[in-house]
């Protein structure tokens, strides 16, 4: 989620890095493995339980101590190392120190007194001054966050205890209704069917969670699922790179005990994929994009009109459909989150989410966080919901010119992002922003991403995303047109195919990756800002001529996995996953007690836990709350009616074709 610019070099010097790279070896710092090793400990963290047993004594704060040369005109060798490693963006601030002490322990001399105090902070200041001196060193504290036994930051209030009373109310319920659903399970077909057709029969059957377990297990056998059926494995990979982005971030996030792996990061060739988070969530705008358009066109065949009243039934028909568990998983947030745990880390890394939600959370309700307090959003994930809502509506407005325009679709489209284009080119010239957000220690700790402008004039802007939606509708439109025809019948079609979804995606990536983050490389802000302004553009065109060959039924092993049978049930709780994973994923590191310890093989089982966990948790958020959400939904509000159409599916191409 990052980036550095772009620049041009001899053919020479590239191949070189690019052999460097590979090897992940080149110099990173002028500071050898000694001098790195003298320089005060960055984070710290004395024991906290044991300090929090010490009743009325407990006094344990969180700290950040500014370091400075006690004497700047002959600085001491610790303070130009330190000088050294603050001057690379790619390394901490080893200026500060971001220490949690138990403050009888670390500094005895310190009374027991508010965090707001003044004196507070120039006691610990004196502290540490005393601690640096034979370093040369001095030092302001900045920051001051301190826990007793009688701390409540978090109170439970009426809010709360409403909360609690109407979750396990609802819980209880949907108990009850699986419960009165089974017992007629077990009655003959034809009572059961008089009971599912009553009136409470449906709500039982609605909230049963055998029967929504069924419901979520059945396979449509139509010729469209069968033919669109890797849009729900393409769903599911794509939660999962996005799962992979937040459990590095969120182990990061927190006081490490090896700094340097952090520092370093920029140097494996895995960084350029993981630092492209933001092209992957392109592939979820895509995919609505296709949908959208693919089911407007299909639904309104042989219909020239587009009636304004079914666009707005289409807009209420979703926010109907996803505000509910959004709503739910918000409430969590902003009652009974904090409550599960404690320690350190916690109100920095939980409390700060709760915060945001009790004062920001409305604005998630409405899908405009990317507009209103944009820099303290509740659920920072959510940003996705609010641009998609916001491309929706906008998607249905073009709709509605596409259908009147048939003939003038590629100009709609194309006009759109070319505005795209010039628009994301002067905004990121004109800012001076990298080619991307740069993955730098600074911006991981503690997950800095919300004050950061680039932040929130790219990812989290209306007209940053804009590709997704528009290839997306553009590959909905031509699978309408095309969907019984056999478009892929030559060789060269098949070469043509796997050169455009593996160069495209695969390219814009890697090879202007190669430059964006190599620090030996000036930035160029002209070649950062139209990189930003095409490679959305160049990346959704690949995925969505995957999603568009394997729909023609080629694609050979790219075909079987994005079809495989498991991630079209998964694919279904992909929504609830995404919206509950960030919770779950934040409560392991925040729970620390000591500096973590990150290497390759800690975030590859973390990544592991938290991809089960994160399905695991969206299974019984949508068995629970999306599905019958979904089923009162069809019963609320008007559904457009279902067409009995008959589509021949496209004959795969021989084996032989296929490769």
């Amino acid at each position: 989620m990052a980036s550095a610019p772009l620049t041009c070099s001899s053919n020479m010097y590239k191949f070189g890095f690019f052999i460097c790279l590979l090897s992940a070896n080149y110099a990173h710092a002028k500071v050898t493995d000694e001098e790195y090793a003298s320089i005060p400990e960055l984070f710290h963290m004395d024991n906290y339980d044991k300090c929090m047993l010490m009743g009325e004594k407990a006094f344990f704060c969180s700290t950040q101590y500014n370091l400075e040369p006690l004497n700047p005109q002959n600085a001491s060798k610790t303070w130009r190392i330190i000088d050294e490693l603050v001057s690379t963006k790619q390394n901490y601030r080893h200026d500060r120190l971001r220490h949690f002490i138990c403050v009888p322990e670390t500094c005895p001399n310190v009374p027991i007194m508010d965090e707001s105090d003044p004196k507070l902070g120039e006691m610990l200041e004196e502290c540490y001054n005393e601690k640096y001196k034979h370093l040369g060193l001095k030092g302001k504290v900045s920051f001051v966050q301190c826990d007793t036994i009688h701390t409540d930051r978090y109170p439970i209030g009426v809010f709360e205890i409403v909360v609690a009373v109407v979750s396990i109310s609802y819980i209880a319920f949907v108990i009850f209704a699986t419960i009165w659903e089974g017992i007629y399970r077990y009655k003959t077909p034809e009572e059961y069917n008089t009971f599912v057709k009553s009136t409470s029969g449906k709500i039982m059957s609605m909230f049963s969670l055998t029967r929504n377990w069924i419901r979520l297990k059945a396979v449509k056998e139509t010729p469209d699922v069968e033919r669109l059926r890797c849009l729900q494995g393409i769903r599911v990979y794509n939660l999962v790179l996005v799962i992979f982005s937040h459990t590095v971030l969120a182990n990061l996030a927190i006081p490490v005990s090896n700094t340097k792996y952090p520092e370093t990061v920029t140097e494996k060739f895995l960084n350029i994929f993981l630092s492209s988070g933001p092209l992957c969530v392109s592939t979820f705008f895509l995919m609505a994009g296709f949908l959208l358009s693919y089911g407007i066109f299909d639904y309104t065949h042989g219909k020239k009109e587009l009636k304004p009243e079914f666009l707005i039934m289409a807009f209420i028909n979703r926010c109907v459909r996803l505000t509910p568990t959004l709503a739910f998983v918000l409430i969590l947030h902003a009652t009974w989150l904090p409550h599960i745990s404690n320690g350190p880390l916690w109100d920095h890394i939980i409390g700060y989410e709760y915060r945001a939600c009790r004062a920001n959370g409305w604005t998630n309700l409405l899908y405009l966080q990317t507009y209103v307090n944009s820099e303290t959003m509740c659920m920072m994930q959510t940003w996705y919901l609010g641009v998609d809502t916001q491309y929706f509506v906008l998607g249905l407005i073009l709709i509605y010119f596409m259908k009147k325009n048939e003939k003038n679709i590629p100009l709609i489209l194309g006009s759109c992002l070319g505005l795209h284009m010039i628009v994301t080119f002067i905004m990121n010239y004109v800012n001076n922003f990298d080619a991307t957000l740069m993955p730098e220690p600074e911006t991981f700790y503690l997950i800095q991403f919300s004050k950061n402008p680039q932040w929130h004039s790219q990812l989290t802007a209306f007209y940053g995303n804009i590709p997704g939606l528009v290839i997306g509708m553009a590959y909905g439109y031509a699978y309408y047109k095309y969907r019984g025809v056999q478009l892929f019948t030559k060789m060269r079609h098949y070469v043509l195919w796997w050169f455009v979804v593996l160069f495209f995606p695969l390219g814009i990536i890697i090879f202007p990756g190669l430059i964006i983050y190599n620090p030996e490389i000036p930035k160029n802000i002209f070649w950062a800002s139209f990189y930003v302004a095409t490679c959305r553009t160049v990346f959704t065109t690949g995925i969505g001529f995957v999603i568009f060959g394997v729909s023609q039924g080629i694609g050979w092993i790219v075909k079987y996995v994005c079809e495989w049978r498991p991630t079209y049930i998964l694919g279904r709780i992909v929504y609830s996953s995404f919206l509950i994973h960030v919770a779950l994923i934040k409560i392991k590191p925040a729970i620390k007690r000591t500096p973590s310890y990150a290497d390759d093989f800690t975030l590859t089982t973390e990544l592991l836990s938290d991809i089960f966990v994160a399905f695991l948790a969206g299974t019984l958020l949508t068995l629970f709350v999306e599905m019958p959400i979904s089923e009162l939904q069809k019963l609320m509000v008007p559904q457009k009616e279902a067409k009995a159409k008959e589509v021949a599916p496209v004959k795969p191409a021989e084996e032989k074709k296929k490769l």
